[in-house]
């Protein structure tokens, strides 16, 4: 996925929302001058005539298609105004009553910040718009008009609520820090800000689907926005909004802006000198995380999308159920609470074409956690399918089964503790080399893009797959490799300083 752009032709539209005449022609008015509908239809034109805040571009294209659909996430760089676009957006949605539910046909703003501090500043931002709006009324009626959004603020207002009540409906924005406070609470629009970052006493899973989801799982046609500065490849937000674009359908709209989105030329040449601070002091991650709005890891990945990943999937390659030729086996053991054991046949064959040999991975399968009684019988099939001429097993796990095993074939035991660095530095090598294939896996790509630098799997996934993948290529994992590739700066100095 790249950096959304905006469409040239949407620059007209975006003009259009401060011209008056345009709004008139638009309306079908013949006399120019604001009107109350105009504000109504859309929070820019809201925010620029009755707040006097004029949304730049960016942030109106994404109003706009909040707007457009139903499910909407944000990945922005800090510093160019998403929370504020967000505040404006739930404002009007509350002072026109536009997403009405519940049997008092309200609309109610469940907004759920990163911190307890976060959900206060979103309702001190909507209070400065409330102050705002009165004084800008005030002096478009030249005093005749007081308070006007004031008059119609309910009295039930905290550091965590703002309410409106126009034509008998009490419409409310609520504010919560992630945590139980929000059981219970229902809303019609659904806004998750600083996604990636949430503080949380419970898992992300069980926050998700048992605190935040079920806040408008009773409205089908409520609105879901999602929106956060990344952080790291790990966690639902960059499961959701899928940077690499693994998955071919997604639930979410998504838009991704760098600081480079705004077009200052000041703003810029400031960004430009706050790189150059980042880069001297060695956090230059940081910077690419902060400003670029980039899923990178803090200790940064083991495997890199361009010269690992993209020459590792073959489209013309799928999965076979027989195989001729020679191959190998490799088992991962999975564990007791969430990993799998998994099974990898691969073998190696000579390309005429660009005359050297590739491996190719040709089978895989995956068991349930704990659920992998029928290995052996598995294993007893595979050999009537496959020449298998050995089995590669990690030497961590499975001491149960492997005599069991051994009386299929011969098995060959990986000292995890002290190959597996250079089993999968070699691995990596023989990637950049384009020399290792395999069919397109999305659950083996998620596994490559989370692998930390130092061989781990973040919190909340696995690393099976390619455990497996790295056992059953180890007869061809021999040559030592000649070249290495280092994430930063600092671990290519503590590596040669470990050598």
């Amino acid at each position: 996925m790249k950096y959304t752009k905006i469409p040239d032709k949407y620059y007209e539209t975006y003009d259009a929302y401060f011209d008056l005449e345009k709004l008139a022609e638009k309306y079908s008015h013949d006399k120019v001058g604001f009107r109350m509908e105009y504000v109504r239809d859309h929070p820019v034109v809201f925010g620029y005539f009755m707040l006097g805040i004029k949304m730049r571009p960016y942030q109106a294209y994404a109003i706009d298609k909040i707007l457009e659909g139903k499910n909407t996430m944000l990945c922005w760089s800090r510093q160019i105004g998403k929370s504020v676009a967000l505040a404006l957006f739930s404002f009007w949605s509350i002072f026109f009553n536009k997403y009405q539910s519940g049997f008092d046909n309200s609309t109610r703003v469940i907004y759920i910040s990163h911190t307890e501090d976060g959900a206060k500043k979103i309702i001190e931002e909507i209070n400065k718009f409330i102050d705002l709006g009165d004084a800008r009324y005030e002096r478009l009626t030249q005093g005749k008009v007081k308070g006007y959004f004031t008059q119609y603020r309910l009295g039930i207002n905290n550091s965590f609520q703002v309410s409106f009540r126009k034509a008998g409906i009490n419409c409310f924005i609520k504010s919560f820090p992630p945590t139980g406070r929000i059981v219970g609470n229902t809303g019609s629009v659904l806004i998750i800000d600083e996604c990636a970052r949430l503080k949380l006493i419970v898992t992300e899973d069980k926050f998700f689907k048992e605190y935040a989801e079920p806040t408008i799982s009773a409205y089908p046609f409520a609105k879901k926005i999602y929106s956060s500065t990344p952080e790291g490849q790990t966690g639902t937000f960059y499961q959701l909004f899928d940077p690499d674009d693994m998955y071919k359908i997604h639930e979410f709209e998504r838009i991704w802006f760098s600081y480079k989105i705004r077009t200052d030329e000041d703003y810029l040449l400031m960004m430009e000198e706050k790189k150059r601070d980042y880069e001297r002091d060695g956090k230059i991650r940081e910077f690419e995380q902060e400003y670029m709005a980039m899923f990178v890891s803090a200790e940064g990945r083991y495997f890199d999308a361009e010269k690992h990943i993209v020459k590792f999937i073959d489209n013309t390659m799928y999965q076979l159920h027989m195989y001729e030729g020679e191959c190998y086996l490799g088992i991962d053991f999975g564990g007791q609470r969430t990993s799998h054991t998994t099974m990898t046949i691969v073998t190696e064959e000579k390309d005429k074409l660009l005359d050297k040999k590739i491996i190719k991975r040709l089978w895989h399968k995956v068991y349930p956690v704990k659920g992998d009684n029928d290995l052996i019988p598995d294993i007893k099939r595979l050999h009537e399918r496959f020449r298998i001429k050995n089995i590669i097993i990690d030497s961590l796990g499975g001491a149960y089964i492997v005599p069991e095993i051994q009386k299929i074939n011969k098995v060959t035991e990986m000292v995890f503790r002290k190959e597996k660095d250079m089993k999968y530095d070699m691995f990596r090598v023989k990637m950049f080399r384009g020399e290792i294939k395999s069919y397109d896996d999305e659950y083996l790509l998620r596994e490559m893009y989370a692998m930390t630098s130092d061989l781990k799997a973040p919190l909340g996934y696995t690393d099976d797959l390619i455990d497996s993948l790295v056992l059953a290529c180890y007869y061809y994992l021999i040559e030592k490799p000649k070249l290495k590739f280092y994430t930063t700066w600092d671990e290519s100095i503590n590596r040669k300083r470990d050598e």
